[in-house]
């Protein structure tokens, strides 16, 4: 949360985690996080007030890494369609167990 202080902000360069299953067991969970990206250049903004700074970066391939740049992206596309899937299919176990409370409270 935003408050008068130091606050910083950490990013291990993952997509956001695909959702959780409830009552799932958190070891578990581990296996929902995002991908992580692939090499490129990336925009950060940070807002206090009414102003608004903005800085770019670039995420470079790790050194020793022999797949191109053109793999490493269809490995990131690849991965972020298995992680879209895996997001529905927890999403809908969720409102399956939500439907199935709902029934046993009637």
């Amino acid at each position: 949360p935003a408050r008068a202080a130091c606050n910083r902000f950490v990013w291990y360069f993952r997509q956001e985690p695909a959702t959780k299953v409830k009552g799932k067991d958190p070891i578990a969970e581990a296996t929902f996080r995002g991908p992580v990206v692939a090499p490129g250049t990336f925009t950060v903004s940070l807002k206090v007030g009414d102003e608004t700074s903005t800085q770019s970066f670039a995420i470079v391939k790790m050194a020793g890494v022999q797949a191109t740049d053109a793999d490493l992206q269809a490995q990131h596309a690849l991965l972020m369609k298995i992680h879209a899937k895996t997001d529905e299919v927890t999403k809908s176990i969720n409102q399956l167990r939500d439907l199935r409370a709902q029934r046993k409270g009637w």
